[in-house]
C-alpha cells in the first residue's frame, strides 16, 4: 500500500504525558518507558530508520467500484495484521455490520468498526451516492499513530486510485479517533443470530488464564510462556502422552462434551489483547473490572449479576480483552468441547504469540485419535527421523568445536 507521511501538526492532537512525542512513523520514541517497561530494552540495538525515516510514495490506493443501481453491497473487512488495532469507515457513508468472525449477528447500524488483528467484519452499505469516497483505516493503539486509505469509487477511473478523495463527511481521524457525533461498533452488544444460538446456562469446566508480560520480549497467557521450541517437539495430537512432560498450566485438558468456561484474567500491564481460539467458536459472557476471585461463573453471578450476558452474548472466535494497563479486568467465554482435539488458543499479536501468550487446550486427549490420515503420521515420523539427523550432527559439531579450544568458533547448522 502506499506510504503516507504526514506533516508533524497531524499528530499533534493525540500526544500527551504518555506519549509526549512521536517520530516522522508517528511511532511513540523506542526509549519510551510506557511503551517498553521493561530494563532489558535495547532500542540502540534497532536501525534508526525502522522509527525515524519516513518516505513518501506513489503506490495505487485499492479502489472498490459500485454502481448506486445497485442500492446495496456488502463488504468485509478482515484484519491480517499481527501488531495494531484498526479503525475503518467510509466518508459519506454507513455500515450496517451483520457479521463478526462469520457469524451472523443481529444488524446494528454504526459509522466507524474497530477491528483487532484476525478478526472480521462485515457490513452492509447503501449505494445512494455519486463521486469517489475515502475509505479510511486507523491504528487505534498508542504505540503508533497511523492511517492508510482506499476509494469507493461510484464512477472508477484509470485515475481513481491517484488521490485520497477530499473529506466528505469524515468520521475517523488520522490517529483512529471516531469523530464527534458518530457511532462506533461495541463489540460486546453484538446478538449472535439465529436468537436460538445461545450458550448452555451453565458449565462443568472451569480453567483460569492468567495473562501476564514477563519481560520485553516473553508474554504468558496461563503464568508461564508457550515456549516457541515446543513446535518442533512431535505433535500433541499424535501423542497426547507428551503433554504430561510439559508445564500443565499450558495444557488445560477436559473430556468430550465439556461445557467451559475459559476465565481470562488481565493483570494490570496488560494491553488490549486480540486473543484467538481455534475449532468451536465460544459466546462472550462476561466482563468486568479487578481480580475475579470466585471459582466459578454461578458464583460470580450471584455476587455480580450485571456483569454477564447469557440470554444472547456474541457468538465468536475473537476476544478482545479490555485494555489493563492501569488496572486489572477479566473475561469470560463460554464453549462446547464437541469433539477431541488438541485446540490452539493465542494472542493474534504476533510478538506476544511468540513471546508465550498461548496454551494448547487438550479436548478430550487421552489417546490419539484413531482417524489421523496416514500421510499425516508418515510425514511426522520423515521429520522425526530428520530432525534426529540434524541434532546427532550439531553434537558431532559441537564436540568438535569444543576440542579445537575455544578461540575457534563453532560453525554449526541450526535448523
Amino acid at each position: 500500500g502506499r506510504v503516507i507521511c504526514p506533516p508533524p501538526a497531524t499528530f499533534a492532537p493525540y500526544l500527551n504525558t504518555i506519549v509526549p512525542a512521536v517520530t516522522p512513523k508517528g511511532c511513540a520514541y523506542p526509549n519510551n518507558s510506557f511503551v517498553q517497561p521493561f530494563d532489558d530494552k535495547m532500542p540502540d540495538q534497532v536501525d534508526p530508520k525502522v522509527f525515524w525515516q519516513c518516505t513518501n510514495t506513489t503506490s495505487p490506493l485499492s479502489v472498490i467500484p459500485v454502481k448506486a443501481s445497485d442500492k446495496w453491497a456488502s463488504i468485509g473487512f478482515t484484519n491480517t495484521g499481527v501488531l495494531w488495532d484498526f479503525r475503518v469507515s467510509i466518508d459519506n457513508h454507513t455500515f450496517w455490520v451483520y457479521a463478526a468472525d462469520g457469524q451472523f449477528h443481529d444488524v446494528q447500524q454504526v459509522d466507524v468498526i474497530n477491528i483487532p488483528p484476525g478478526e472480521r467484519m462485515t457490513a452492509m452499505i447503501k449505494l445512494d451516492q455519486q463521486g469517489d469516497f475515502a475509505i479510511r483505516a486507523s491504528a487505534s493503539i498508542t504505540p503508533q499513530f497511523i492511517s492508510g486509505y482506499g476509494v469507493l469509487s461510484y464512477s472508477p477511473t484509470t485515475t481513481s486510485g491517484t488521490v485520497i478523495p477530499p473529506p466528505r463527511n469524515q468520521k475517523l481521524g488520522y490517529g483512529g479517533d471516531t469523530k464527534a457525533g458518530f457511532k462506533e461498533l461495541d463489540p460486546m452488544t453484538l446478538k449472535a443470530f439465529p436468537s436460538t444460538l445461545v450458550p448452555p446456562q451453565t458449565s462443568n469446566k472451569t480453567i483460569f488464564l492468567e495473562l501476564y508480560r514477563l519481560n520485553s520480549m516473553e508474554w504468558s497467557m496461563n503464568t508461564n510462556p508457550f515456549a516457541p521450541f515446543l513446535e518442533l517437539t512431535e505433535p500433541l495430537m499424535f501423542s497426547p502422552s507428551n503433554a504430561q512432560q510439559l508445564n500443565q498450566s499450558l495444557v488445560p485438558s477436559y473430556p468430550v462434551g465439556s461445557v467451559v468456561d475459559a476465565v481470562i484474567q488481565l493483570n494490570p500491564g496488560n494491553p488490549k489483547h486480540p486473543l484467538h481460539k481455534h475449532g468451536k467458536k465460544a459466546w462472550i459472557i462476561g466482563q468486568g473490572p479487578g481480580i475475579f476471585n470466585w471459582t466459578d461463573v454461578a458464583s460470580a453471578m450471584k455476587v455480580h449479576p450485571e456483569y454477564f450476558n447469557l440470554v444472547r452474548p456474541p457468538y465468536r472466535d475473537g476476544f478482545h480483552t479490555p485494555d489493563s494497563v492501569p488496572s486489572a479486568n477479566w473475561m469470560v467465554i463460554r464453549y462446547i468441547a464437541d469433539a477431541q482435539s488438541v485446540t490452539f488458543f493465542h494472542c493474534h499479536i504476533n510478538i506476544h504469540t511468540v513471546g508465550g501468550m498461548a496454551v494448547a487446550l487438550m479436548e478430550g486427549m487421552t489417546t490419539a485419535p484413531t482417524n489421523i490420515p496416514q500421510y499425516y503420521i508418515q510425514w511426522d515420523q520423515a521429520a522425526a527421523k530428520v530432525q534426529g539427523t540434524r541434532k546427532a550432527k550439531r553434537e558431532a559439531q559441537d564436540d568438535v568445536a569444543a576440542g579445537a579450544g575455544s578461540f575457534m568458533p563453532a560453525i554449526v547448522e541450526r535448523v
